[in-house]
């Protein structure tokens, strides 16, 4: 039965990548890294490091203790070589009180387990409490589970699962490579159900090699070539005692056909799922194992690595790099040094499959004597020492990085430079899962303050995560304009004046920061007798091609239209033709992209026309005939499977509703998930929309996604006071009713604007950690005298 971590409900499966260093382990977790689900970051030893000292702090049953070896194991982490990162591109700081927490309940589970298994048939006892008859866990007199090592592999694994969740992940992998020395400890601490290895072995000639001339570990075949033998050793007998716990990988297939044993790897850890980001957006559009390996030369791992030090050159290097590696011993190394390494190494590299061309063929092999070992172990410290100085010369930030991080290791078992704080002693055992409500949201509050957000993006660094600047980069408005509308409903013909303001806020993905803004919009848009708003809200690989496809065919549709066809047919013909546009592209791909499309046509004589596909929407807020509170009129419905009539079509035309979580699950329907609801397959994964209208978005028309619109026919009224259309970026976290209070503080529009794209901003960070791309048009209707003439 394995430990239970505090991250995630569902216990989901460890990775470790075991063998040797120099394999192209860094290399192999780039690429593993880019998947959506899984983090591997660059390993700083955690159990290398703190079990030969491990005694000197002391009993780790008692908690002051426990807290100094937290405390300096974080700071080992938050020292490491390649920074460990959130998702936001922060340095992680992690908070010591949650990682004791963490592993005093994972020894706590542990423990228990072990009573269990050492009681065998467990004896029972009434619990007077309840009145059930239970297992009696003090029944057991065994001695418990030895504390030290487990508590360090405790603080080990809630580092990970933090660094994991802090990334948006829910797998991680470790690239220590020696965590198969402590195989028996893993398996008794994860078990057999979550426990798996990614085992890399290559030519230890090349090993050596690769390690002769990087600054990092030993430097002396000799020294090099023991450990590389010991750590095989340490693998095949995982390999021969759990078989289905180890993916084998070797380095060089790895050269020779890259995406194919990618691919075999990414099997051997499942399905790829998605980001928690991910699985929040308006299509889940997963990439293809090709393209997430390709990209992880362009990744922030591989970007970061490379700028740090000349061990990672290779990581930005493109196919042409591979071409070298293989063999490279042959041209490069030594005669003297290959017969030391197939002395010391010949076993475990003909198990592997590496032949020697020396030991056995040309001479046999050296015989170590304790002088002689000795000499050449002094031989490697001399060596190290050298690769010391030398980096210091050529890289002194690197040397001092690696200095400062390695010092923790001589700190003082006394020595704690974080304060717990109080709170600690609270949660160490029944209060394990307290759940802290502080930072919860209060959107009343943002309501209240709307004028801090009036003057947006002004002090925009306070609510998210990106600087003043960077937001300003992502944001445009247009200023204030003015329309002339004669006519209208409600007594006397009258005329009405519109202005009118429309703003865009570029998302913020911090897995993808460069995303470009897939919303786009038309304002004011004049025809001989009308006048065209719309938003459009793109997704997809393909979705600001696609928005800007059908806004301007819209735009044209609308200008070229007859005076005697209807709105309806005009923006049928116009909604039809893009979509039509779009799948017969050869330059945009709209398989799995597309857009929304919501469009506002207000006609000279007051008439209005709504068209719309998708979850972007339209408002008209209105005055009560008393002069009182305000109303609003919804003149759109969202176009997604929580309507229960759009989803009742979306399963006639053969697709199936579910959350993705859902999905995964047996595509079970009665499990509860806070996820959207999606439309899917039955025969497979895709396409994942979380609208049932949409233009674009070929495979899914397929599944009854269409491209029709549903129209609203109104026409003004002298009680209307404003028009609002926006993206999902502004309606998934502002009501109604709060769109009409922001917007009645305001005389102008692009003051309105501004607020609502600010708090909208605000509120994408505060429960997400990324905003949408945000859209809005909001346009302020007066009444006017006959002959005022408005421009």
């Amino acid at each position: 039965m394995p430990v239970q971590n505090n991250y995630d409900v569902v216990a989901h499966p460890v990775f470790f990548m075991i063998g040797c260093q120099r394999s192209g382990s860094n290399w192999l977790r780039t690429m593993l890294g880019q998947r959506e689900d899984l983090i591997a970051p660059h390993p700083p030893h955690i159990m290398r490091d703190f079990l030969p000292i491990i005694c000197k702090f002391g009993d780790l049953d008692d908690i002051d203790n426990l807290k100094i070896l937290v405390d300096h194991v974080c700071s080992l982490v938050e020292r490491n070589q390649v920074p460990w990162q959130d998702k936001h591109n922060r340095d992680m700081h992690f908070d010591r009180v949650a990682i004791l927490k963490g592993s005093i309940h994972a020894m706590d589970s542990l423990r228990h387990v072990q009573r269990m298994e050492q009681m065998g048939t467990s004896r029972k006892r009434i619990n007077i409490d309840t009145g059930f008859v239970e297992d009696d866990l003090n029944a057991s007199t065994t001695e418990d589970i030895v504390g030290g090592e487990y508590y360090l592999l405790a603080i080990f694994d809630e580092i990970m699962n933090c660094y994991a969740k802090a990334n948006g992940k829910k797998i991680w992998m470790c690239k220590s490579m020696g965590m198969s020395q402590y195989h028996d400890m893993l398996l008794r601490f994860y078990g057999k159900e979550r426990l798996r290895y990614i085992y890399l072995f290559r030519d230890p000639r090349d090993v050596t090699l690769s390690f002769v001339k990087t600054p990092v570990g030993d430097c002396h075949p000799y020294v090099i070539a023991k450990k590389w033998a010991r750590l095989q050793r340490y693998a095949l007998r995982i390999l021969s005692e759990t078989e289905d716990l180890v993916h084998q990988v070797r380095y060089e297939d790895i050269l020779l056909d890259k995406a194919t044993q990618v691919s075999a790897i990414n099997e051997f850890i499942g399905s790829r799922a998605e980001s928690t980001t991910l699985r929040r957006g308006s299509v889940v559009v997963l990439r293809d194992d090709n393209e997430v390996v390709e990209s992880a030369k362009t990744g922030r791992e591989a970007q970061m690595a490379n700028q740090l030090s000349y061990q990672f050159k290779n990581l930005q290097r493109g196919d042409s790099f591979t071409k070298g590696q293989m063999a490279k011993w042959k041209e490069n190394m030594d005669g003297d040094d290959v017969h030391m390494v197939e002395s010391c190494a010949r076993e475990e590299m003909t198990r592997l499959g590496y032949f020697p061309v020396i030991v056995g063929i040309k001479a046999e092999p050296i015989h170590f004597t304790a002088d002689l070992v000795e000499e050449l172990e002094k031989d490697n410290t001399k060596l190290i020492e050298k690769m010391n100085n030398d980096l210091l010369d050529d890289n002194p930030e690197d040397f001092h990085r690696r200095k400062r991080q390695k010092s923790i290791l001589n700190w003082l078992s006394q020595l704690r430079r974080v304060s717990f704080g109080q709170k600690t002693q609270r949660f160490v055992r029944d209060d394990a899962y307290d759940t802290d409500t502080d930072d919860m949201i209060d959107p009343s509050r943002d309501i209240e303050n709307a004028d801090t957000f009036a003057s947006w993006p002004k002090e925009a660094y306070k609510v998210g995560f990106l600087s003043d600047e960077e937001v300003s980069d992502r944001f445009s408005i247009e200023n204030t304009k003015y329309l002339l509308v004669e006519g209208g409903r409600g007594g006397r013909s009258r005329s009405f004046s519109i202005a009118y303001s429309a703003a865009t806020q570029r998302g913020y993905y911090p897995q993808d920061r460069d995303k470009k803004n897939q919303d786009t919009f038309v304002s004011g848009v004049r025809s001989k007798s009308s006048t065209l708003f719309a938003v459009f809200d793109g997704h997809g690989n393909d979705g600001t091609a696609c928005a800007a496809a059908a806004k301007d065919i819209i735009c044209k549709q609308f200008l070229e239209k007859k005076k005697k066809m209807s709105f309806e047919n005009m923006f049928n013909n116009a909604y039809k033709q893009a979509n039509d546009t779009l799948a017969g592209s050869e330059t945009i791909d709209a398989s799995k992209s597309g857009t929304t499309a919501v469009s506002l046509c207000i006609t000279d004589n007051g008439g209005v026309h709504v068209a719309n596909v998708g979850d972007s929407r339209c408002l008209v807020i209105s005055s009560s005939h008393q002069g009182g509170d305000q109303t609003v009129s919804v003149l759109t419905q969202d176009h997604t499977p929580d309507n229960v009539a759009e989803a009742n079509r979306i399963k006639q035309c053969g697709g199936l509703v579910l959350t993705s979580d859902q999905y995964d699950r047996n595509k079970d329907d009665s499990i509860y998930s806070s996820e959207p609801q999606r439309v899917w397959s039955s025969e497979g994964k895709f396409p994942g929309t979380a609208f049932t209208r949409s233009i674009g978005d070929m495979v899914a028309n397929e599944l009854g996604v269409t491209s029709e619109p549903e129209h609203t026919i109104s026409k003004l009224h002298k009680n209307d006071k404003m028009f609002v259309i926006g993206s999902d970026g502004i309606f998934d976290f502002i009501s109604d009713d709060d769109i009409a209070r922001i917007s009645s503080q305001y005389s102008d529009p692009a003051l309105v604007c501004k607020a609502l794209v600010g708090i909208s901003y605000k509120r994408w960070s505060d429960s997400e950690e990324r905003t949408d791309d945000i859209t809005v048009i909001v346009g302020k209707i007066s009444t006017v005298k006959t002959g005022c003439l408005l421009c």
